[in-house]
């Protein structure tokens, strides 16, 4: 039960389930990442490699908000409120222009 009582479970649920989610997509499919990696499909290869580190990202952040919630801390809001902006910065991939289209 979240010691911040601003908190409800609904939200601990989500922010667990999105946690478990970004942390194992790397170890799931991480040999099949480093095949296309070392394949030509330079594009490819560029947008996984940035999903993997915006997952890594987003499951840290997670983390790091979960604690707040069961720590009690009053920052929460405002660190999920700060997370959300960061997520909708996507930066842009360099070289060819079609692999803007990969973006999620």
């Amino acid at each position: 039960m979240p010691v911040n009582p601003r908190i409800n479970e609904t939200t601990v649920q989500v922010l667990s389930s999105l946690y478990e989610h970004s942390r194992s997509f790397a170890s799931d499919h991480g040999r099949e990442i480093e095949a296309i990696n070392n394949s030509n499909s330079v594009e490819v290869a560029e947008f996984l490699t940035r999903v993997l580190a915006e997952d890594a990202a987003r499951a840290a952040r997670c983390q790091h908000l979960l604690e707040q919630v069961f720590s009690g801390e009053d920052d929460f809001l405002s660190g999920l409120a700060e997370s959300s902006t960061q997520e909708t910065q996507t930066p842009t991939v360099s070289g060819d222009a079609d692999a803007n289209l990969l973006r999620p």
